[in-house]
């Protein structure tokens, strides 16, 4: 059995119930009563999503900054040909 805590209602659930509870808003503690830090399937997502997010913009960055180059060398090979 794992205890879990929300507020001041401490709970014992099995192990399989561990999930539910943490996505309700409880916290697994130790013996001590100390909280112990665990992830939930949707937190480590919501971590890897966001990662992917800022690789994302990092290489749009990168793309906008190669097309205004090659905008601006478009603007001057238009302007040798007439």
């Amino acid at each position: 059995m794992i205890e879990v805590r929300k507020a001041n209602k401490i709970v014992k659930i099995p192990e399989e119930q561990v999930e539910k509870y943490l996505l309700d808003g409880y916290k697994k503690i130790d013996k001590k009563g100390n909280f112990i830090k665990e992830e939930t399937k949707e937190m480590k997502e919501n971590t890897e999503l966001k990662a992917k997010i800022k690789e994302l913009e990092e290489e749009n960055k990168k793309l906008v900054n190669n097309n205004e180059v090659l905008v601006k060398e478009n603007t001057e090979l238009k302007a040798k040909i007439k």
